[in-house]
């Protein structure tokens, strides 16, 4: 990876040559060979309709979208030809600088690409640009729409996020492998890893070993899957619904098998603690069952005081005289 192209001038924050930049952000990663775009919009609407060719009808939310774009390219494709098996899905590259407030930068990028996403049925990543930060967004129409978006980063990020793009990490087996992998790298934790209840249960059985008092499950539960919503904030987006994965597009991939496993994996987890949980429980309710029936055909004035105020020597010899008295004796007791 060359990083002199990344690093040239800061390019790809600097919104005069967003365009440029994405490019070579591209090219330095392996993505494309090319410099310039495909297309350069002069006229952001005029180019939707026209220049990319979408055969959709897209709503006044869309459209309002799209008035808040300043700057719009499509890249480059990556055609079948780059793969090792060819697939009926490309990947189309899109650069997009907005020009909108920051707590509505999310909302804008997401509708966005699900507008683009849902005209084609080929693969969708946009960068997106704001106020000197970028952020990676991929998309994929199935039965709904799959999308996915990476955090935003600025200069300090820029590295790692270039290094995980490199294409050196990513399957040329297909397109929908490339796409996944893509994906894996360098979107947002919440994405490639989504928080389940099976999840919080885990993390609440969990807590037992590390402190005394077990927080309330509503509570724990509420704070634990909502995390990423309060650590983003406007920024958050929510992630597709597991009812959009197709399996026909996404059967077998690595992407789809890791999360199937950790669930998988999860749910054992949260068994298995369970498990445990309910042995102890059992183990207890059989010791105290055992103490509490003998005991009542015991008189207490006649145990030791030392014997007396300890349960396990206490139930050892009430076992044992128990097991050595007649028993006539035990119904005169009880009597």
């Amino acid at each position: 990876m060359d990083l002199t192209l990344l690093n040239e001038d800061e390019s790809l924050f600097r919104a005069s040559s967003f365009q440029l930049g994405a490019m070579s952000f591209f090219k330095a990663t392996g993505h494309t060979g090319a410099s310039c775009p495909l297309i350069e919009a002069e006229n952001i609407l005029y180019c939707i309709y026209n220049d990319f060719m979408f055969a959709s009808y897209f709503d006044k939310k869309e459209r309002e979208a799209f008035g808040d774009i300043d700057t719009l390219s499509h890249m480059f494709t990556v055609g079948n030809e780059t793969f090792s098996k060819s697939t009926d899905s490309s990947l189309r590259y899109y650069a997009i600088s907005l020009n909108v407030i920051k707590s509505e930068r999310g909302i804008v990028a997401d509708t966005i690409l699900m507008s683009f996403a849902k005209s084609t049925a080929d693969f969708i990543v946009i960068m997106f640009q704001h106020d000197r930060e970028c952020m990676l967004s991929f998309a994929k129409k199935t039965k709904g729409c799959l999308t996915f978006y990476s955090d935003w980063f600025n200069k300090s990020k820029f590295n790692e996020v270039a290094s995980n793009a490199n294409i050196a990490n990513l399957s040329l087996q297909n397109s929908t492998e490339f796409f996944l992998d893509f994906v894996y790298m360098t979107a947002r934790t919440y994405y490639t890893h989504p928080l389940s209840l099976d999840f919080a249960h885990a993390e609440w059985y969990s807590l037992r070993a590390d402190i005394e008092e077990i927080p309330n499950w509503n509570n724990f539960a509420t704070e634990f899957l909502c995390a990423p919503i309060y650590e983003y904030g406007d920024d958050y987006i929510e992630p597709p619904n597991r009812e959009d994965y197709s399996v026909d597009t996404f059967e077998g991939s690595d992407f789809e098998l890791d999360l199937i496993e950790l669930e998988a994996e999860l749910e054992m987890r949260s068994e298995d603690l369970a498990e445990e949980d309910n042995d102890y429980d059992e183990h207890d309710r059989e010791f105290y069952d055992e103490f509490y029936d003998n005991l009542q055909h015991i008189d207490a004035d006649e145990i030791p005081d030392e014997i007396l105020s300890d349960p396990v020597k206490l139930l050892e010899w009430i076992n044992k005289n128990e097991e050595s008295t007649p028993e006539d004796e035990v119904d005169d007791w009880q009597q």
